[in-house]
């Protein structure tokens, strides 16, 4: 990664691997430098206002090391998983499997057929509803797994969240699941249900947990290496 061309406003570039990314300077009432970058390797550099702009970028450079593996995780997993194409609403995984988006003119807010989802209206508001429908998939194998550790009173809620799958309050014994895994595959998804009702034994992941969490779902750490790859759908 080198320095590229010249500060413009509050854009700057930096190259990794040969390739131009775009970085965005935001001048903020913060102590320290934040740098982040999206799933479309859109990056931004958050620094205080104490800051010349040349010393915000020499901070930049700091982290180079970090920002080009980030960068090159994340070129792979954009094209593995058509980030972009989602992104832009092109398509959209469905219990891990990937479909066309294509508009249609029929009565009904939306319908697969083959690869193809397609729908009418809004497509924010169309996704909406995809999830509710097929959330009820979930909360069925939820029920089955609530059958399996005998905690059958254990309620659930569903909720869009922005950074975790799930969650379990075993004080009130609830579970909340992210209506977002209606995007991931099976396999990740029961891993999710399974993570949360172990909590209900051990609150913190310590060994004892892991090995409850073997127990009832010995291939959890391949589910959890699929579900990462999805980490994307929670920031799109």
């Amino acid at each position: 990664m080198r320095e590229s061309g010249k500060i413009m406003e509050d854009k700057y570039t930096i190259e990794v691997d040969g390739k131009i990314y775009a970085v965005s300077l935001f001048p903020k009432k913060i102590k320290r430098v934040i740098i982040k970058v999206d799933v479309n390797n859109n990056i931004a550099l958050h620094y205080p206002l104490v800051f010349s702009r040349k010393q915000a970028i020499s901070q930049l450079y700091k982290q180079k090391d970090w920002i080009d593996k980030v960068v090159r995780k994340n070129e792979i997993n954009i094209g593995n998983m058509h980030i972009r194409d989602v992104a832009a609403g092109r398509k959209v995984w469905l219990f891990g499997n990937l479909f066309n988006i294509a508009s249609s003119k029929g009565p009904e807010p939306f319908y697969i057929d083959g690869n193809t989802l397609y729908i009418t209206g809004s497509l924010d508001r169309v996704l909406d509803r995809v999830r509710k429908t097929l959330r009820g998939q979930i909360a069925t194998e939820f029920s089955r797994f609530a059958d399996i550790f005998n905690k059958t009173d254990v309620r659930l809620t569903f909720r869009k969240m922005c950074s975790r799958w799930g969650s379990c309050n075993a004080k009130t014994g609830r579970i909340t699941l992210n209506e977002l895994l209606v995007h991931v595959p099976w396999n990740s998804i029961r891993y999710v249900i399974v993570h949360e009702f172990v909590h209900f034994f051990h609150p913190h992941h310590g060994k004892d947990f892991y090995r409850l969490l073997e127990k009832f779902y010995p291939a959890y750490k391949t589910a959890l290496k699929e579900l990462k790859k999805f980490a994307f759908v929670l920031r799109i």
